[in-house]
């Protein structure tokens, strides 16, 4: 029940964000251009498919399946690319203007202890009177709807070429970071399910011990007395042990987090995942990621469309199938679930790419939201806090 609201909040963050820090006529051309390349990919893999089926070998249908996937992926985070570095890019302008803030308060409060009282009297009145409005997003307003091509509107952030424009995060998505958006359309989401599949199984693990715990002799302090009985030095368990840590290993080098990494200092993507997984690690958002649902959400949001085209489809096909076999039939819905699905997923990549952004540049920026968004900041923290306990 908590969540719903949460999401909410944070997703309407998320698109305030990227209204901030991105030019917003730019990139719904982007979105547009993406989503007709996205279809002429979807189209391509769709024949390539039938293609595979009629040939009737089960090899190429795999790889026609796993390549479509890809390219479907691969365009996909591209989209997730710009909106990433979108978020990035506010996240460390905030930072530097909360750095700017905190040195003038310092610098006032040691005026007020060298000079006294006779120098505040001096003082610029909008440092005297200065109230929560000086700590809102100093990017841009509701009239930020202006076009990449003004170059007295491009804003530089750090990097030699990166600035904070669309067509600077998709240029790069295009040419220098594109092996690491191909590597993320391809090895990110098989990721990021082993992620979740061992949060799952580490918590059914601890949930089995505490209750084995629980019914055995407790000796001082909740100390076992005796063993649980299981031999932990077997082949079986030596075999698991070395596919765990295989896994951990894979997810910390090729989570799709790494993506605003990637976007924001131009790291390769195994770099980038190692060094997000780091931060999450050390400032106590892993569990707050774990528990999103944007991505379940967003799943089934694209499920249910789907679903319904195909069942409009099906109508259609009933009353004019002609001389359509049911096994014809059967094949042309399910390649319309899979193609209209993978369509609507690249639509709310933007989105569920920003929200995954937003939780990895809270950890290396934790007091950029305080002022902003203090409801978001304060939930954010108390849970982090409470998992570095």
């Amino acid at each position: 029940a908590e969540g719903k609201p949460f999401f909410r909040a944070i997703t309407s963050m998320a698109l305030d964000v990227l209204s901030r820090s991105l030019r917003r006529s730019s990139f719904f051309r982007i979105v547009l251009v993406t989503v007709v390349l996205q279809f002429f990919v979807v189209v391509w893999w769709r024949a390539a498919l039938l293609g595979a089926l009629g040939s009737g070998h089960t090899f190429w249908l795999f790889v026609a399946l796993v390549a479509g996937k890809w390219a479907t992926d691969t365009v996909a985070r591209i989209l997730g690319f710009v909106a990433s570095g979108g978020i990035a890019s506010w996240f460390v302008e905030q930072s530097i203007s909360m750095e700017e803030i905190d040195r003038l308060k310092s610098a006032q409060s040691a005026s007020f202890e060298d000079i006294g009282n006779e120098t505040s009297s001096n003082m610029p009145e909008e440092y005297r009177s200065a109230d929560a409005s000086a700590y809102q997003p100093v990017l841009m307003d509701e009239k930020g709807a202006y076009d990449d091509d003004d170059p007295q509107r491009a804003s530089p952030i750090w990097g030699e070429s990166g600035s904070s424009s669309v067509k600077a995060f998709l240029i790069s998505a295009m040419t220098i970071s594109f092996g690491s958006v191909a590597q993320c359309g391809l090895l990110g989401g098989v990721a990021q399910t082993l992620w979740s599949l061992l949060r799952n199984i580490d918590a059914a693990s601890t949930s089995c011990s505490r209750r084995f715990a629980s019914a055995s002799r407790l000796g001082f302090q909740g100390m076992q007395i005796g063993s649980d009985g299981v031999d932990r030095t077997s082949v079986f368990w030596t075999v698991l042990n070395r596919a765990s840590v295989a896994a951990r290993r894979f997810v910390r080098s090729h989570t799709d987090l790494a993506l605003c990494q990637v976007a924001a200092y131009y790291k390769s993507y195994q770099r980038a995942a190692q060094d997000v997984a780091v931060l999450v690690d050390g400032s106590g958002v892993e569990p707050i990621i774990h528990d999103d649902i944007t991505t379940h959400l967003c799943a089934c949001v694209c499920g249910s469309i789907s679903g319904m085209i195909v069942m409009l489809i099906g109508l259609f096909l009933a009353r004019h199938r002609g001389r359509l076999s049911d096994a014809s039939m059967v094949k042309s819905l399910l390649l319309a679930f899979i193609l209209s699905y993978s369509l609507l997923f690249t639509v709310l990549e933007p989105l569920r790419a920003s929200i995954k952004s937003i939780y990895v540049c809270f950890a290396q920026h934790p007091h950029s939201l305080s002022q902003s968004f203090p409801l978001i900041f304060h939930r954010l923290s108390r849970i982090s806090e409470a998992n570095m306990v």
